[in-house]
C-alpha cells in the first residue's frame, strides 16, 4: 500500500512538472511525459485495479487506434510502426495522467504551473522581439507551435476574467495582464492558423455564452485592424490570398497530393508515417517547398489511414466535444464549469489551427492536446464523486 501510495505522489509531482516544460521544452516534457507513463505502467502492474477510473472517451479512443492499428496491415514498415507507437504513448500519457489526478484542487494547482509556464515563455518572446529584433517571436519553440498553444491558453484565461468566480480582485487583475501578455505574443509569432483558430474559439465562447459580446468582438477586431502595424494586417489578409502567396500555393499543392494518395487508397491509407515517403515518390505538385506532412490535420489522417482512419479522427473530435459539452451542463460549481467551457474552446481554436498545421501530429501540440483532454477526463470524474457544490 506504501509503495503504490508513493507512485500515486510520484505520479502527481511528474504532472506538474510536465505542466511546468509544456512552454519551455519540448526536451524535458517528452522526458517527463516517459517518466509518468512508465510509473503509470508500473502501478498498473503493482494494482491490478489501477484502470477502474475509466475515461468518457474509452470507446472514441479504442477506435482511433485501431483504424491506426489498421492502416498498418498492408504498409509495415520502420516508420509506420513509430508512427503508431508514438500515438499508443500519448494514450498511455493520456490514462496516466487522468488516472494520477485525485482532486480538483490538484487540477487548480497543474493550471497555475501551465499559466507560469506560459508567463515565463512570453517574457523571452518579447526578448526576441524587443532586443533579439526576431520578426517573428517563438518562445522556446517553434512560432507554429508557440501560436497554437498560447491560443489555447488565451480562451481559458478570457473565460475565466469574464465568467469565473474570482474572489480577489488582484487575482483577476493579475489575469487580465497575463491575456494581454499572451494575446500581444500571439500576435507577435504571426502565425495566422492560430490567430483564425483563437478568433473561431472566441466567436463560440461570446455565442455559446452572450451573443450580444459578439457586437463587442467585431468592434475590437475592426480597431485593431485600424491600429496594428501594416505587416500584421498584410499577413493576416494574406491566409485568403490563393493564387499569390507563396506559403498558401505549397499548402494547396499538398492537400491536392493528400487528396490523390487517398483516392490511390482508400480505405487504409499509405500507412502511418509514411506520407512523405509516399508524397515525394508519387504524388509532388507544383509549388511544393516541404513535405513533410500535409499542413492539415484531416487531409493528412486521409492519406496515412484512409477513409476507416479519417472517419474514426472525425468520430474522436465529434465524441470529445459532444462529452464536454453534456457534462459542463451537469455541473455545478462555475469554475468547474468553466474548465470544461475554456477547454471545447481551446479544441475548437487547436482543430481549426489543424486546417492548415498538423498540429494532432506535432510533439508540442500534440502532447498538450492529449494532457488537456486528460485533465478534463479527471474533472468530470471528480465532479461525479459529490465535489458538485
Amino acid at each position: 500500500m506504501a509503495k503504490q501510495v508513493l507512485l500515486n505522489k510520484t505520479i502527481i509531482i511528474c504532472v506538474y512538472f510536465f505542466a511546468a516544460s509544456v512552454f519551455l521544452s519540448k526536451a524535458l516534457s517528452s522526458i517527463i511525459g516517459g517518466i509518468i507513463i512508465l510509473l503509470w505502467v508500473l502501478s498498473l502492474i503493482y494494482n491490478k485495479n489501477i484502470m477502474k477510473n475509466k475515461t468518457e472517451l474509452d470507446w472514441a479512443i479504442l477506435v482511433l487506434i485501431g483504424s491506426f492499428l489498421l492502416s498498418l496491415v498492408d504498409s509495415f514498415s520502420r516508420q509506420s510502426i513509430e508512427e503508431f507507437l508514438a500515438y499508443f504513448l500519448l494514450v498511455l500519457f493520456f490514462y496516466a495522467v487522468s488516472n494520477a489526478v485525485m482532486s480538483v484542487e490538484e487540477i487548480k494547482k497543474i493550471k497555475v504551473v501551465l499559466i507560469v509556464s506560459m508567463t515565463i515563455s512570453c517574457l523571452v518572446g518579447l526578448y526576441q522581439k524587443y532586443f533579439l529584433h526576431f520578426q517573428r517571436v517563438k518562445g522556446f519553440m517553434t512560432q507554429l507551435d508557440f501560436g497554437c498553444l498560447l491560443s489555447m491558453i488565451s480562451l481559458f484565461l478570457i473565460s475565466f476574467i469574464i465568467w469565473g468566480q474570482i474572489k480577489n480582485k488582484y487575482y483577476k487583475i493579475i489575469l487580465i495582464f497575463l491575456s494581454i501578455l499572451g494575446l500581444l505574443n500571439l500576435i507577435l509569432t504571426q502565425s495566422r492558423g492560430a490567430w483564425l483558430g483563437f478568433l473561431v474559439g472566441l466567436v463560440f465562447i461570446f455565442f455559446y455564452q452572450k451573443k450580444k459580446y459578439l457586437l463587442y468582438l467585431l468592434v475590437i477586431i475592426l480597431l485593431m485592424a485600424a491600429f496594428l502595424p501594416s505587416q500584421y494586417t498584410v499577413r493576416f489578409k494574406s491566409s485568403f490570398d490563393l493564387y499569390n502567396n507563396r506559403s498558401n500555393l505549397a499548402r494547396i499543392a499538398l492537400w491536392k497530393g493528400s487528396y490523390l494518395m487517398f483516392l490511390d487508397n482508400p480505405i487504409n491509407g499509405v500507412g502511418l508515417g509514411r506520407f512523405k515517403e509516399e508524397y515525394d515518390k508519387s504524388y509532388t505538385q507544383v509549388n511544393t517547398t516541404t513535405s513533410v506532412h500535409a499542413h492539415n490535420n484531416f487531409l493528412h489522417i486521409l492519406a496515412e489511414t484512409g477513409i476507416v482512419g479519417f472517419f474514426a479522427f472525425i468520430f474522436f473530435i465529434y465524441h470529445s466535444l459532444m462529452v464536454l459539452s453534456k457534462k459542463y451542463k451537469t455541473i455545478n460549481n462555475t469554475n468547474h464549469k468553466l474548465f470544461l467551457f475554456a477547454s471545447m474552446a481551446a479544441f475548437i481554436s487547436f482543430h481549426v489551427q489543424g486546417l492548415t498545421e498538423y498540429n494532432f501530429g506535432d510533439a508540442d501540440t500534440g502532447r498538450f492536446f492529449w494532457f488537456l483532454l486528460a485533465l478534463n477526463m479527471a474533472m468530470i470524474r471528480l465532479t461525479k464523486q459529490d465535489e458538485y457544490t
